[in-house]
């Protein structure tokens, strides 16, 4: 995939960006997310792919 090409509507998202794993664990626990998020990260998790160091 490439990272370059991807944009979000300007008036779908307040504010966009790429996170590190470490990152991602952090604003998972911190941040204001709706329910589908938290679901879908949990998902990511458990593939285990990929998981947060």
């Amino acid at each position: 995939m490439d990272q370059r090409k991807m944009a979000p509507q300007a008036t779908e998202a307040a504010w966009h960006d790429w996170l590190s794993a470490a990152e991602l664990r952090d604003a998972m626990t911190s941040w204001k997310f709706v329910s589908d998020s938290h679901d879908a990260y949990n998902r990511y998790l458990e593939l285990g792919t990929d998981s947060p160091q």
